[in-house]
């Protein structure tokens, strides 16, 4: 990937900078979207706008473009990059006037995750301004790094309640008899994957409740889950070393294939 967007022109990815001055740069005000390309295409596109429109507005940033701007400037990336699959970046640097999109690739997925589930941590802090995508990341990257220090896949962000809320980069799902429970729209970034999840577990008839588990909780729980834009959902097999049960797996099986089949 050698190639941006920047404010709707086509430039060398080298070119794709901030100076050190930049205010967006020193205090993150600037907000972001990761968009998958699946055989060239950018899926749920329309979502993930919308959910940019819903960061500027909580962060008091105009932007400076239509919808339909950055929609074509998404493909004109995939375009210019001839990408099959891959990530793209967009991020508004709300003082600088500016918008940058790269392409990336995707996280891989070993089928070996979906198979077996993977590991998780719990890591004790809470996001600020949890609706808004912004690329105040610092915590994130805190709890991230634990997480991989210690072996595993993705850390929880566990509140001050002891709620575990959402992933550093995923929502979180925890699932008990014919009910998923994952905490309520105004504690935790709504999700374009998230949305599917909810609407996948509506068609199979279980009740979705915005109930977020405690920590001293989650091991009495039938299975638990994480989805994302690149993972769609998979299951979690252990928390903090701790194996979680493999009760519903099937359930989280078809949630992932019905986003799947969405895609």
């Amino acid at each position: 990937m050698n190639k941006a967007i920047r404010n709707g022109e086509i430039i060398d990815i080298k070119d794709a900078t901030l100076p050190i001055t930049s205010s967006s740069f020193q205090y993150a005000y600037s907000i972001y979207e990761i968009v998958k390309v699946v055989k060239g295409r950018p899926v749920f596109l329309e979502d993930h706008i919308s959910r940019l429109e819903t960061s500027a507005r909580l962060l008091d940033i105009k932007l400076f473009f239509s919808p339909s701007d950055l929609a074509l400037w998404v493909n004109k990336l995939i375009e210019a990059e001839n990408i099959d699959t891959a990530r793209i970046r967009i991020v508004v640097l709300a003082e600088d006037m500016l918008c940058y999109l790269i392409a990336e690739d995707v996280i891989q997925i070993l089928p070996e995750y979906i198979l077996n589930g993977v590991s998780c941590t719990l890591y004790f802090g809470e996001r600020y301004l949890p609706n808004a995508k912004t690329t105040n990341l610092l915590l994130s990257k805190l709890a991230l790094n634990d997480a991989h220090k210690r072996g595993s896949f993705e850390a929880l962000l566990v509140d001050r309640h002891s709620q575990i809320l959402e992933g550093t980069r995923s929502n979180f799902y925890a699932i008990k008899d014919r009910k998923i429970y994952t905490a309520e729209d105004a504690l935790v970034l709504g999700g374009i994957t998230r949305s599917h999840v909810i609407k996948a577990s509506e068609l199979l008839e279980l009740e979705v409740c915005f109930d977020p588990i405690k920590d001293s909780d989650i091991f009495q729980m039938d299975s638990a889950f994480i989805s994302s834009t690149s993972i769609i959902a998979i299951p979690i097999n252990s928390i903090d070393g701790r194996p979680i049960k493999k009760d519903k797996w099937d359930v989280i099986y078809k949630i992932r294939s019905l986003i799947e089949r969405w895609e």
